[in-house]
C-alpha cells in the first residue's frame, strides 16, 4: 500500500499533528488499503470525541455540556458564558460552579482561556 506524501500531509494538516488523530487516521488507512477520504476520517474522530464528551457530561453533569457547546460556540468572555449559561438553566450560576467547571476542562486538557485546544473536540461540542 503506498499513498502520496500530499495526503499525509493533508492528515498532519486536518488533525493539527495531535498524535492521537494521526494514529487513527493511519489505523483507519491501513485496514482500509488506502486513501480515505478526509471528509470520513474527521467525521469518525469528531465521533470519537463526541462519545468522550458524553462520557464526562454522565460523569459531571449537564451543565459541563452547556459550557462546552457555549464555547464551541465561540463566547470566549467570562461574562458572556455566565450570561449565556444562566439564560439556558433558567436561573443563577455561582461563580464557584462556572469557575470549577473551567478549570475541570483546563485540568483535562479540554479547554483553555476559553479555547478549545483540539479542533476535533471543538466540532464535537457543537453536537451535544
Amino acid at each position: 500500500m503506498v499513498v502520496s506524501t500530499d495526503y499525509i500531509e493533508s492528515i498532519v494538516e486536518l488533525f493539527d499533528g495531535i498524535p492521537g488523530w494521526l494514529t487513527l487516521a493511519g489505523s483507519i488507512v491501513v485496514s482500509r488499503g488506502g486513501e480515505v477520504k478526509l471528509d470520513e476520517l474527521k467525521s469518525q474522530a469528531i465521533e470519537i470525541a463526541r462519545k468522550e464528551l458524553r462520557e464526562l457530561i454522565n460523569v459531571r453533569g449537564r451543565r459541563y455540556a452547556l459550557v462546552l457547546k457555549l464555547i464551541a460556540q465561540g463566547i470566549n468572555r467570562w461574562s458572556e458564558l455566565k450570561s449565556k449559561l444562566e439564560e439556558l438553566e433558567g436561573r443563577t450560576v455561582p461563580k464557584s460552579a462556572l469557575h470549577n467547571i473551567l478549570e475541570s476542562l483546563r485540568k483535562l486538557s479540554i479547554v483553555e482561556n476559553y479555547e478549545f485546544l483540539d479542533q476535533v473536540y471543538k466540532e464535537a461540542a457543537k453536537t451535544l
